[in-house]
């Protein structure tokens, strides 16, 4: 991802892409990312939180 985010352009960003449920419709790479990122978030969240819980 860090290579990626090194490199990535503007224009990239914003080419579109067939989804994964419906490769009929397409999102721009830009909101593909930013599933990715929420998603990561998400479990690294529950991960901390659930930690948190088994040290206390």
């Amino acid at each position: 991802m860090r290579d990626f985010f090194a490199t990535v352009t503007p224009g990239l960003l914003a080419e579109p892409r067939p989804t994964a449920w419906a490769p009929e419709h397409e999102q721009p790479v830009r909101h593909c990312l930013h599933v990715i990122l929420d998603e990561e978030w998400e479990h690294l969240r529950f991960a901390l939180r659930d930690l948190d819980a088994q040290v206390d």
